[in-house]
C-alpha cells in the first residue's frame, strides 16, 4: 500500500502516471483522470486573524496549480464556523456534500485543524476516503491521503484530531 505523499512524491508520482496510463494496476491508480478540486478554507471565527481566509487560498491555490488540480471560484468555500461539534456544522456539511455531488474529488484544507476538531467528522471523512469518493488534500503538511494511504496514515491523521480535541474541551 502507498503511504501519504510528500509534494515531491506526488509529482514524481504524476509523472510516472502519465507514463504508465496504459499500464494495469498502478500505485498511483488513486490520483485518477478527475483532477477537480474543492477548497474548504476555515476559521472559527471573525476574531480569529493567525490563519485568515485570504492566506489559507493563497497557498491552496498555489497548490493547485503545482499540482495539476483544478479550482473553480465556485468550489472555494469560506467557511466561519466552528469545527467542535459535528451537528453544528452546516456549511462545512455543504461543502462536503457539494464535494460529493459535483464529483470534486480532491478536498483541500489548508491544514489538518482545518478539517475538524471531532472525531465524527473525522470518522465520515475516512469512510468517504476508503470507499474512493475523495481524496483529502493537507496543503501546510504536504500530505495526501486516499484509498490507497497505509492505515498508519489514517492512524496518524486520526492521531492529529484526538489531539485537537484538548482545544475544544476547555
Amino acid at each position: 500500500m502507498a503511504s501519504a505523499l510528500t509534494v515531491e512524491e506526488v509529482e514524481n508520482s504524476r509523472r510516472s502516471y502519465r507514463k504508465i496510463a496504459e499500464a494495469p494496476r498502478s500505485a498511483f491508480d488513486w490520483i485518477g483522470n478527475n483532477r477537480n478540486a474543492i477548497a474548504i478554507i476555515r476559521k472559527s471565527s471573525d476574531e480569529q486573524s493567525s490563519i485568515s481566509h485570504e492566506t489559507q487560498e493563497s497557498e491552496i491555490r498555489a497548490y493547485c496549480q503545482q499540482h495539476e488540480l483544478t479550482l473553480k471560484p465556485e468550489n472555494i468555500f469560506r467557511i466561519t464556523e466552528s469545527a467542535k461539534d459535528s451537528e453544528h456544522r452546516r456549511k462545512y456539511n455543504a461543502a462536503i456534500d457539494a464535494a460529493l455531488s459535483r464529483g470534486l474529488r480532491h478536498v483541500l484544507f489548508y491544514m489538518f485543524d482545518r478539517e475538524a476538531r471531532n472525531l465524527t467528522d473525522a470518522e465520515k471523512n475516512s469512510k468517504l476516503v476508503k470507499a474512493d469518493l475523495l481524496c483529502l488534500h493537507y496543503v501546510r503538511e504536504q500530505k495526501v491521503l486516499h484509498k490507497e494511504s497505509s492505515s498508519s496514515d489514517f492512524f496518524m491523521r486520526n492521531m492529529h484530531f484526538v489531539i485537537n480535541t484538548q482545544f475544544i474541551d476547555n
